[in-house]
């Protein structure tokens, strides 16, 4: 079975992915990385899952899995919370000399504090906060990155800001679909697969 997610590896989807394995044991699961929504949803068939964003609690639903549930022939048959932290990186020594920064589309939603700090800076949106750090790391000086707060770990920048999500208790939700219309019948014999779980802090 191919459980089909938002790549690449590293990213919260990634970690929400295998969270929610960690509550199917006894299954052997391969991950399967996609770099946009619709990839994931047409990765999705017969007996393999597929795993969205659904929600943040600081910026809200995401509109594109949202969509989804409302037009394709899909259903859900579990969801899982993680927590989720930023940082920032930089290969200067100061904010104010910062002139571009990636930030991920939702992730942009999550740190307005930060980002309300650097007004003149150029906004580069992304796809996926692994991609921020990727071009963070091949870019030009004045160049910054928000990225997961694991990714911290090992890094070595001129600045560097831990948890920069403008609240410490940031939860992101997701969804665990598979490509077929609603069966109430069937989903009635599945109790397991309808729980919501929630990752550990």
């Amino acid at each position: 079975m191919k459980l089909s997610v938002l790549g690449p590896a590293g990213t919260f989807t990634d970690a929400a992915a295998k969270a929610y394995l960690k509550t199917q044991p006894g299954t052997t699961v391969t991950l399967d990385y996609h770099p946009t929504f619709d990839q994931v949803y047409q990765a999705v068939s017969g007996d393999n899952l597929g795993l969205l964003t659904l929600e943040n609690q600081l910026d809200g639903y995401v509109s594109a899995t949202l969509q989804r549930l409302q037009t394709a022939d899909v259903t859900e048959i579990g969801e899982v919370t993680i927590p989720v932290n930023f940082g920032l990186v930089a290969n200067v020594a100061n904010l104010n000399q910062i002139k571009r920064i990636y930030v991920q589309f939702k992730t942009e939603g999550q740190c307005q504090n930060l980002l309300s700090q650097l007004p003149s800076v150029q906004i580069m949106t992304t796809s996926s906060n692994m991609i921020s750090l990727e071009k963070f790391q091949t870019g030009e000086i004045g160049d910054a990155a928000i990225i997961p707060q694991s990714e911290m770990s090992g890094l070595q920048f001129p600045l560097m800001k831990n948890h920069v999500a403008d609240q410490d208790d940031n939860n992101t939700r997701f969804i665990i679909f598979k490509n077929q219309p609603a069966n109430l019948n069937e989903l009635s014999k599945q109790p397991l697969d309808t729980n919501h779980f929630k990752a550990p802090l």
